[in-house]
């Protein structure tokens, strides 16, 4: 059995990929293979053709350390495309959130930029989106932290400490 401290989850098409059918576009994806921190990689639709691997461009280091990533996630809300992963530790995109966070970026073609960022102890499970809006409140996405910290219940029901499932902006994860 080899080491189990690579991992390289599913990756997610960005807007232009679904906007063109599949014949354009990109694949992003968060890995820490070959590194000792995760990164935010970028492949072209048109390598999806390669015979024998896809060229990916490492675009992002995430992490100072040995930290690992989610899934990436994806959602065009109105004319921003986002992606949405976690690190389980050594976060260092931003200043708003440093170690394990979530992190949220905006897409343009093969540039990712960061939006913001939330701790969230130990990374996070996938994550959900439920829907895009412009209304106040209404674009949220959703994930569980993997190891205990604070939660803060709403109206006092389901404050403590543990596991905690989290609802936040897609546009400040707040």
């Amino acid at each position: 059995m080899g080491s189990t401290a690579n991992r390289l989850y599913d990756g997610t098409p960005d807007n232009v990929y679904y906007a063109n059918n599949g014949t354009a576009g990109n694949l992003w994806t968060c890995d820490n293979i070959g590194t000792t921190g995760a990164k935010l990689n970028c492949s072209s639709e048109s390598s999806f053709s390669a015979p024998v691997s896809i060229a990916n461009d490492s675009i992002k280091p995430l992490t100072n350390a040995a930290g690992t990533c989610s899934p990436v996630t994806e959602i065009l809300n109105g004319s921003t495309d986002y992606i949405f992963l976690s690190l389980t530790a050594g976060g260092n995109e931003g200043t708003t959130c440093l170690g394990a966070c979530v992190y949220s970026f905006t897409l343009s073609g093969t540039t990712a930029s960061y939006s913001a960022g939330l701790a969230a102890t130990g990374g996070t499970s996938g994550m959900i989106i439920d829907n895009t809006s412009s209304t106040t409140g209404a674009s949220q996405v959703y994930f569980s932290t993997l190891s205990n910290q604070f939660c803060a219940g709403s109206g006092g029901v389901g404050t403590g400490t543990g596991g905690c499932a989290v609802q936040a902006s897609q546009s400040g994860l707040h």
